[in-house]
C-alpha cells in the first residue's frame, strides 16, 4: 500500500479531531459533575443510576406524604380539641341555666351564647385544610359535610351529613398506609354508648351505693360472635347477716 503525504495529513487531522472530541466530552463531564452524560456512555451503569434515582424519588415522595399526613392529623387533632372546648362550655351553660335565681335577661344571654357555640361547633365540623379539603367528610373532600342551623333543630330537623364513611389514606412507606381523615358520621353523629360494645347500668329499683364502671371487652372477636349479648350480673346474700 502506498502511503502518501495526503494520507499522513488526513490521519493527523483525524487524531486531532478525536482528541478534541474526547477533551470536549471530559469538559462536559466536569461541568455536569457526572461521568455518564448519556446512556450510550455506559449502558449498565446508566441503568443502575436510573434505579438509584427512582429509589431516591420514591423516598422523597414518602417523606412528603409523611409530612402531609402529620399536617392533616395535626389539623384534625386541633379541631377535635376545639370541639371538646365548645362542648365543655355548653355543659357549663347548661348547668348555669338550671339555676333558679337567674333572671330572664340572664337566660336570654345564655341562649344567645348557646346559639353562637352551636355555630362554632358546626364550623369545627366543617373545617378544611390548606388545600380546601374538608377534614370530616370522608372521601368527599370537596363537600361541606354538615348543614343546618339551630332553628332547623328546634323545628325537629336533624343536622344533615352530606359526606360518606370513607377514610382518606396516604402511603408513607412501601408497605404502610396511614388514615389522614375521619368520617363526620363517626366523629359527630355515631356517638357510642358505654364502652362502644355495651352499657353498664343498675336496675331501676336498686337503692344501693355501688358504682358501675363502663365495663370492658377483653376479646372483641368473641363478643361480636356471641349470639346473646344481654348479660346481667346479680348479687345475692345467702345465710344470716350480722352487724
Amino acid at each position: 500500500m502506498r502511503v502518501s503525504t495526503g494520507m499522513i495529513f488526513d490521519a493527523g487531522v483525524s487524531s486531532i479531531n478525536r482528541q478534541t472530541a474526547s477533551l470536549l466530552h471530559v469538559q462536559q463531564q466536569v461541568a455536569a459533575g457526572r461521568r455518564i452524560l448519556r446512556p450510550s456512555d455506559d449502558p449498565v451503569a446508566a441503568a443502575r443510576a436510573l434505579e438509584v434515582t427512582q429509589a431516591s424519588d420514591l423516598v422523597t415522595q414518602f417523606k412528603q406524604n409523611q409530612d402531609n399526613a402529620s399536617a392533616a392529623l395535626g389539623l384534625e387533632e386541633t379541631q377535635l380539641t376545639s370541639a371538646i372546648d365548645v362542648l365543655a362550655r355548653v355543659q357549663e351553660l347548661a348547668v348555669l341555666g338550671g339555676t333558679t335565681s337567674l333572671s330572664a335577661t340572664a337566660r336570654r344571654g345564655i341562649a344567645t351564647e348557646l346559639r353562637s357555640r352551636f355555630d362554632e361547633l358546626l364550623g369545627v365540623a366543617n373545617s378544611t385544610d390548606a388545600n380546601g379539603q374538608s377534614a370530616f367528610s370522608g372521601f368527599m373532600g370537596a363537600t361541606t359535610p354538615f348543614g343546618g342551623s339551630v332553628d332547623s333543630i328546634l323545628a325537629g330537623n336533624e343536622i344533615a351529613y352530606m359526606g360518606d364513611d370513607g377514610q382518606r389514606k396516604l402511603q408513607v412507606s412501601p408497605n404502610r398506609f396511614i388514615e389522614v381523615s375521619d368520617s363526620g358520621n363517626d366523629v359527630f353523629k355515631r356517638i357510642r354508648n358505654g364502652n362502644g360494645y355495651f352499657v353498664a347500668d343498675y336496675a331501676a329499683g336498686n337503692t344501693g351505693t355501688g358504682i358501675v364502671s363502663s365495663g370492658s371487652v377483653t376479646n372483641p372477636a368473641t363478643w361480636n360472635a356471641a349470639t346473646t349479648k344481654n348479660v346481667a350480673i346479680r348479687f345475692t346474700v345467702t345465710g344470716a347477716v350480722t352487724t
